[in-house]
């Protein structure tokens, strides 16, 4: 089945050069693009499995099915010489002998799937807890989260970027073949922790 991007409603060059303007309106458009991200993914896993039971229901204990029909769902793709001659180009010369590009990554459609899989990662614990909710930060400029849509709480100063951490996760469960159908559970048990404790300012 056709599985679209989800593209963002004008050119963001730089997260960190978007205005208070601009960055609450991608996140207004981000919030009305939840619904259809959520249904593409049902549908995907409708298409995909003869299971026609719909697990989606928000609850906790959903995350594990979700993960597993992940797992089966997960492309790898060999990179180009010239895609790896550009990454190597842009590590410090005198560190480009040391450090090992690798030669496989994720294929776009693995990726889509990880960013709706942490959409609805985020809807399980935001549906749990009314404290928290979609938001975006400001400050600091350095943060590799500024601008875009994370978690935030009204009680809590914790941030969590639900799409850069499941997209993460992925890239470590490929790496180390790690097929451990409860890790996404898990990873949303470590969201409800920080959250409650107000563990970190931004993890």
């Amino acid at each position: 089945m056709e599985y679209p991007i989800m593209e963002p409603p004008f050119e963001i060059k730089s997260f960190r050069e978007l205005s208070a303007k601009e960055s609450k309106a991608l996140l207004n458009w981000f919030e009305s693009q939840i619904p259809v991200r959520l249904d593409l993914l049902q549908k995907a896993i409708k298409h995909t499995t003869d299971d026609s039971t719909e697990f989606l229901d928000f609850s906790p204990l959903s995350l594990i099915p979700l993960w597993r029909w992940f797992l089966d769902q997960i492309e790898i793709k060999e990179k180009t010489q010239e895609e790896i001659m550009i990454e190597k180009l842009n590590i410090p010369e005198q560190l480009r002998n040391i450090i090992e590009i690798e030669t496989q990554e994720l294929s776009v459609g693995t990726q889509i799937l990880a960013m709706d899989i942490a959409i609805y990662t985020a809807e399980v614990l935001i549906r749990s807890n009314s404290e928290i909710k979609w938001g975006r930060i400001r400050k600091p400029k350095s943060s590799i989260d500024v601008n875009r849509p994370v978690l935030i709480s009204n009680s809590s100063k914790v941030v969590i970027n639900p799409t850069n951490q499941i997209s993460n996760l992925t890239e470590r469960m490929v790496e180390i073949g790690n097929t451990n159908e409860r890790i996404l559970k898990e990873k949303y048990e470590s969201w409800v922790y920080f959250f409650s404790n107000n563990h970190l300012k931004e993890y």
